[in-house]
């Protein structure tokens, strides 16, 4: 039925610094039967070219030159129109596979037939391919956490139905694309993780993850709207992560969608009590660690004293800043500003509200917030 098992897609834009590696790590597969589709997306350096001759010299390689600048999502589509595989895949310019990728992708599919889409880990490496000092913590791959963070990355693999069935990536989501496709992947089908490296993620200035990053916030802000029933769902049982998403969005947001703010809101009740504007008061910082410290630098003189659960730091300083036991500020008239690491907000949170606190803002949000006031 399908002439080959795999078919891979290569969008690329002037990518020739790194691209020669990127194709050889797909020859160098141990699985053959593959082929490959490059996207040449009217690059004016010398890629279209070095495709050519790949293509050349093997049959298995195609190009596809577009006659317009069509970005990543189009190139995408127009890449998988061409493709005839069973499995579908596509990888970046400046990445490289490990060479049993394909096998060790395709061979989960192939035993586990309720599976629609699988991934496996990356490792971090730098402009000329070394291991990345930034590799712990790169990615964090649990399929549930999907609906938090991108935890698929960029070595994954799935089946021709998902094509035929989600459709093609959406062209409004450029630099969010490969997420919300995900997304809609897991609205419908189960996915598996494979926990084994098997792809090289190159870190590097001209990536888009770096040269983007201000666009991938916006668009990471759309697709939490786009997706918000999906998140609500998933997380209804897990109030941590769903304290977390929220955040999150508050995080990336240039303007707040109402619509979306209350159904977070009316999801969480801890939530009724966040006030979503600048302090104007004298601020009590609620946690004394190190994104306090960053959050007392920021506001400076504004910060009247912290809190904190360990109550080894009563009594002491931080940034100058007395820490004072919780109790003491309750009857002060001051805002109130949660400042500790995201997996943590949730705990304090309940802890506040049960004590009666009506109001508190979070340090992440107010963050953003004092950036786009300057």
């Amino acid at each position: 039925m399908y002439s080959v098992d795999v078919s891979i897609v290569l969008p690329t834009y002037n990518g020739q610094k790194y691209l020669q590696k990127a194709v050889d790590s797909i020859l160098m597969q141990n699985f053959t039967n593959w082929e490959l589709i490059a996207v040449d997306d009217c690059s004016t350096d010398e890629t279209g070219a070095i495709l050519e001759e790949y293509a050349a010299r093997n049959s298995r390689i195609k190009v596809i030159h577009n006659r317009t600048n069509q970005k990543l999502p189009a190139s995408l589509n127009i890449g998988f129109r061409e493709a005839s595989g069973k499995y579908l895949t596509w990888t970046s310019d400046d990445n490289r596979y490990h060479p049993s990728a394909l096998y060790r992708m395709k061979a989960l599919l192939d035993t586990y037939p309720e599976v629609y889409l699988t991934y496996a880990k990356m490792r971090a490496i730098d402009s000329s391919g070394r291991e990345s000092d930034k590799n712990e913590g790169f990615y964090r791959y649990e399929p549930e956490r999907l609906i938090l963070h991108n935890v698929i990355g960029a070595c994954f693999m799935y089946r021709r139905e998902v094509l035929d069935e989600v459709g093609e990536y959406d062209t409004n989501l450029f630099c969010v694309e490969d997420y919300d496709y995900w997304l809609r992947i897991a609205e419908r089908y189960p996915i598996r993780h494979i926990p084994e490296v098997l792809y090289d993620y190159r870190l590097h200035d001209g990536s888009l993850t770096e040269t983007k990053k201000e666009k991938i916030r916006s668009q990471r802000r759309r697709l939490r709207e786009i997706h918000i029933d999906f998140t609500l769902s998933s997380l209804k049982n897990r109030p941590a992560d769903l304290c977390g998403a929220f955040f999150s969005y508050l995080s990336d947001a240039e303007t707040v969608n109402e619509t979306v703010y209350e159904k977070f809101r009316n999801a969480l009740p801890e939530l009724k009590c966040f006030i979503n504007t600048l302090p104007t008061k004298r601020i009590v910082l609620w946690g004394a660690g190190v994104v306090g410290s960053r959050a007392a630098k920021a506001l400076g003189d504004k910060v009247a004293a912290f809190a904190d659960n360990d109550i080894s730091k009563i009594g002491s300083y931080k940034e100058r800043i007395p820490i004072l036991p919780f109790d003491e500020i309750m009857d002060k008239d001051v805002d109130i500003v949660i400042s500790v690491g995201s997996d943590k907000i949730y705990e304090v949170i309940t802890q506040m509200v049960k004590r009666g606190v009506h109001e508190y803002r979070v340090w992440q949000v107010v963050a953003n917030q004092l950036n786009d006031s300057r």
